[in-house]
């Protein structure tokens, strides 16, 4: 019951920091989508590290088992071999035994049945008490003789049995240690197989993960300049005409419907504080997020352009099988003053203008959407300088 009690607490927990972010709109934007995936690059080459590791023990093992089965099969060899020996020598024996018996069986026959002479026979002709004895004796040592070689034969034959059936054992136990080995060495194969696997999957994700990483960094770059571009474009028209960019990077202006820097919010209705996520609320976040709050859904609503200027760039990111990832949907404006604005991962096909578009101030240029790599509703809105990012809610009204 307290295990019960336990899991639905997490699971309650779980579900309203799900909720949480997808209201307060705590998404990644592209820097932040770059750390993430190094991140996972990061641990993806840890795990391939430790895999790689784990397939050379399991290497080093297998070579142990195959060295031991290798020294298995050599004693096996060998006990095979002292098994065949002594198997000849049982049936040598056996056959030394069936000689020894017939020959004796033969002089007993001769002895009882040639001549019609008996042993009874043998004593009686004999000449005196001295002369019987000694046939009597004689007689005597040859049946013991001939016994107790045979005895000897019967128990040599028993001992080599004895032992041919101990080497028999061995083998048994032997096969069996080797059986058990290489039932061993099967299952170590098998993990090495998986570990390799592992290895090869890992590094087809690690090119994966390596090949977004490169996108977002092409991506960033082409932004960067971009808006470097524009800004030195719009110093040298300013110092052509007689007139300087006067740009106020500090930010400090008091608010308004259009701020004193001259942008409104990129969401009708909303103003700066309705900023879900700031400024580098969280690592690499060099924009601001407007997704669902105390006013509601931003589900659709529409995108307007923040301030006057020429559309620079008009996107939806994808990658070769379709799926969409960076921005996702989004656009870059160029403005008189230097300045750059990005609205990005908007509804797929709501762009309503192309590169090269003159838009003005409060135009609809496309949807809130979750396009890219974003885990909610919402819209990513930057204000850059050059290559320097502003902080929005520092210019917005």
């Amino acid at each position: 019951m307290k295990k019960i009690i336990y899991l639905s607490l997490i699971l309650a927990l779980i579900i309203s920091i799900n909720l949480s972010v997808l209201a307060t709109g705590s998404l990644s934007d592209i820097d932040s989508q770059i750390y993430q995936a190094e991140s996972e690059l990061n641990q993806i080459q840890v795990e391939k590290s430790l895999a790689l590791k784990e397939i050379e023990d399991l290497t080093n093992q297998i070579a142990d088992l195959e060295t031991q089965i290798s020294d298995l099969n050599l004693k096996l060899e060998n006990l095979n071999t002292e098994i065949q020996t002594k198997q000849k020598d049982i049936e040598d024996k056996q056959k030394e035994y069936e000689e020894r018996q017939a020959l004796l069986d033969k002089r007993l026959v001769a002895v009882y049945t040639t001549g019609k002479t008996s042993y009874l026979d043998v004593l009686l002709r004999s000449s005196s008490i001295t002369d019987f004895i000694s046939n009597y004796y004689l007689i005597e040592q040859l049946t013991e003789y001939d016994s107790e070689l045979l005895n000897q034969i019967q128990n040599l034959k028993k001992q080599i049995e004895k032992e041919k059936t101990e080497l028999e054992a061995n083998k048994v136990e032997v096969e069996a240690t080797k059986t058990s080995i290489e039932q061993n060495k099967i299952s170590l194969e098998n993990a090495k197989s998986e570990k390799t696997a592992k290895v090869e999957s890992l590094s087809e994700e690690e090119k994966k993960i390596q090949a977004d990483l490169d996108e977002f960094e092409k991506d960033k770059q082409e932004i960067l300049e971009e808006a470097e571009r524009a800004a030195k474009e719009a110093a040298a028209n300013m110092a052509a005409s007689g007139n300087s960019v006067n740009v106020n990077l500090s930010g400090n202006y008091t608010a308004g419907s259009v701020s004193t820097g001259g942008f409104i919010c990129p969401v009708p209705g909303r103003s700066k504080a309705d900023i879900t996520t700031g400024f580098y609320g969280y690592v690499r976040h060099n924009g601001v997020d407007f997704a669902r709050n105390s006013k509601g859904a931003v589900q659709g609503l529409p995108v307007i352009a923040a301030k006057a200027g020429v559309v620079s760039k008009s996107l939806a990111k994808k990658n070769s099988s379709g799926k969409y990832i960076s921005y996702g949907e989004y656009i870059q404006i160029n403005h008189a003053d230097g300045t750059s604005t990005l609205y990005a991962h908007m509804q797929p096909g709501s762009r309503k203008v192309e590169k090269g578009d003159y838009v003005a101030q409060g135009q609809q240029i496309g949807n809130i959407g979750m396009t890219g790599n974003a885990t909610g509703y919402h819209l990513h809105f930057e204000i850059l300088y050059g290559k320097t990012h502003l902080d929005p809610s520092r210019y917005l009204p």
